[in-house]
Parts: structure tokens; C-alpha cells; sequence
């Protein structure tokens, strides 16, 4: 996944949902809602291609807790084991989890780029071609050379 032009606006969505979510120490894992539900037999509650996860004792003893539960082993797909580690509230993550409105933190899959950046701002390359993802990135590092370095006028960052 790329985000989308997200350092140009002040109140891109990093920022604000740092500034909505970040802020509440329970609050480990964002992710978005999925309306569509592709990965194999998903219930369609989120999709987990891009999650923003806390650094903390608690996220790395859930991942590890995903990671090593049995039902990957049976060829279930990692969304539908995240799904249901959710559903059955495994260490709590009912509430640890923040689900966010779909298309937050990624894109309609079946349509790569379907609006600007502040409304799309996550363009999700996840089963399109190796040539297609290709174009993109290589489209995006030009962007990113063309802009001009220096300092950030609206802050201390370094573009």
C-alpha cells in the first residue's frame, strides 16, 4: 500500500487519527472495515492489509498469539484468523481494536485509484500484477524527486 500525498495537508490521516485514536493508551490496533470481504472465507469485518498497531508489550503478544494460532495452519487466510482472534476477544483486543470506516487506511481493491488523496488516501495494491505495482511506485518515487527539498514551511521536518 502507498499513502497518498498524506505529508500535504495538515490534516491528513495520519494525523488525525493519531489525534482521535493515538491519544487512549487501549487503543492498539487500528484498522479498517472492509465492505467487500475477499480473503477467502472472511466475515468481512475489517480488512488487514494495512493496520497502524502500537508498539507495546500487549500488540506483540497478540501477533505472536495470531501468528501461532492453529487455524493458519489449516489454510486459513491471515484476515480470517485476525477476524476471529477479534470475534472471540483473544487478550482483550474487542477493545485494544479501533475499527475505522472503510476505505480509511486503504482503497477500493477493485478499483486502484478511485478519488484524490484526501478522499482515497491509501492506494492498496494487494492482487494486482507485479507490472502494475511496478508502474505505480515507479510513478510515485518521480513525484517524490520532482518535489523540492528543504525545510517543511509548516514545520521542523525535513521533506
Amino acid at each position: 500500500a502507498i499513502f497518498a500525498d498524506f505529508d500535504e495537508f495538515r490534516d491528513d490521516v495520519l494525523r488525525r487519527l493519531l489525534a482521535e485514536y493515538g491519544q487512549d493508551p487501549w487503543v492498539q490496533v487500528m484498522i479498517t472495515r472492509d465492505p467487500h470481504g475477499r480473503a477467502g472465507n472472511s466475515l468481512s469485518l475489517f480488512n488487514a492489509d494495512v493496520i497502524f498497531l502500537r508498539r507495546s508489550e500487549w500488540t506483540a503478544s497478540f501477533l505472536q498469539r495470531w501468528w501461532d494460532d492453529p487455524r493458519m495452519k489449516e489454510g486459513r487466510t491471515d484476515q480470517e484468523v485476525l477476524e476471529l482472534l477479534y470475534i472471540e476477544d483473544v487478550l482483550g483486543a474487542a477493545s485494544a481494536f479501533v475499527l475505522l470506516p472503510p476505505l480509511t487506511l486503504n482503497s477500493d481493491t477493485l478499483t486502484i485509484v478511485s478519488g484524490p488523496p484526501r478522499a482515497q488516501p491509501v492506494i492498496h495494491l494487494g492482487g494486482h500484477t507485479d507490472g502494475i505495482r511496478a508502474t505505480v511506485f515507479k510513478e510515485a518515487l518521480r513525484l517524490l524527486c520532482e518535489r523540492p527539498s528543504g525545510p517543511d514551511p509548516d514545520g521542523l521536518e525535513l521533506q
